[in-house]
């Protein structure tokens, strides 16, 4: 019965592991990038490792950055600015009652 026999396939594939790195290094110098610079995203500190010499992949600076639980800071509104004039921001209550201008010089 040579039908449930299995397919003959060459050992060396199955038997080459990648070696196990410890992360410990990796993980610790992205906790300091974070602390020294928080705006940097993990793009940035990428960046940031390739130039010290790291030899590192951006998905895995990616996946580490997400399991570490570092984050930017969100981005905060920005407040429309106020009349130098007059402190309160002017809100029109009926039609025709605040008009603005724009002049632009060519």
């Amino acid at each position: 019965m040579q039908g449930c026999r299995p397919a003959p396939l060459h050992p060396a594939p199955a038997a080459r592991r990648p070696p196990a790195e410890d992360d410990t290094k990796l993980r610790g110098k992205l906790r300091q990038i974070a602390k020294a610079h928080p705006r940097y995203g993990w793009k940035m500190a990428h960046r940031v490792l390739v130039r010290e010499n790291w030899l590192i992949n951006r998905k895995r600076v990616q996946r580490m950055w997400r399991e570490e639980g570092l984050r930017r800071p969100a981005n905060s509104r920005k407040r429309r600015r106020q009349s130098p004039d007059n402190p309160e921001r002017l809100i029109a209550t009926e039609p025709n009652q605040v008009w603005a201008l724009d002049f632009s010089v060519r």
